[in-house]
């Protein structure tokens, strides 16, 4: 009988230096945030992946988690992905400036062009930054419907906001090209040709008619 409470006391020491070390080799949802980033920031979209998954188990409401996980999806190749999770981010609380962009290039990447300018067309943001990012995306999106006039407003928006914006230049260039001004498609020619990789990088992040018709004219 003597014997019973000093098992007692061995069995919840154990079982409190068990739980001690499983809360020492956990992370919370913030730890995965980060390592998120950090992973997308590399270019490891598979980790990046992986991570916001975590994040997301430890604490499904998290918006920042979700967002990154949407981000990671898109530059990974899958846009279907990424526009589900960044819808549910979106409604999460996740930041206009940061996730409208995003919800534009996934819907422009499976090429649903109409959709795009439909629902995002109204769609106003606070930095420069996320008006320029979602301005140049839609006018490729009303590029790709033939509605030149609505691109060409929106790229002139961008360039307002940065005139060296690669991807408004290149859209710029094209446009300029399909209405049979080759004077001034080749005006931004040196930079164009001067960021070829870049050109290459941003053709690629979309299925869609983009390609760089006059990198070669």
């Amino acid at each position: 009988m003597s014997d019973r409470p000093l098992g007692n006391v061995a069995c919840v020491a154990a079982l409190s230096a068990l739980a001690a070390l499983y809360g020492c080799g956990s992370k919370d949802a913030a730890s995965y945030v980060s390592s998120a980033k950090a992973y997308l920031a590399g270019s490891q979209y598979k980790s990046a992946i992986i991570e916001a998954k975590n994040a997301l188990q430890a604490d499904p409401r998290n918006a920042e988690a979700r967002l990154l996980l949407a981000q990671a999806l898109l530059r990974s190749g899958d846009p279907s992905g990424a526009e589900s999770e960044v819808r549910k981010a979106i409604d999460a609380g996740a930041p206009a400036d940061t996730a409208y962009p995003v919800l534009a290039r996934a819907l422009v990447t499976q090429g649903e062009f109409a959709k795009a300018t439909k629902e995002l067309g109204t769609r106003r943001l606070e930095s420069a930054e996320a008006r320029a990012d979602l301005a140049i995306t839609l006018a490729n999106a009303n590029a790709a419907q033939g509605n030149l006039k609505d691109a060409q407003a929106g790229v002139d928006e961008v360039l307002a906001l940065d005139a060296r914006n690669l991807e408004a230049l290149l859209l710029d260039a094209q446009l300029a090209a399909r209405g049979g001004d080759m004077a001034a498609a080749r005006k931004h020619d040196f930079c164009i040709r001067r960021h070829a990789r870049s050109a290459d990088s941003i053709s690629s992040m979309y299925s869609s008619p983009l390609a760089m018709t006059i990198i070669d004219a």
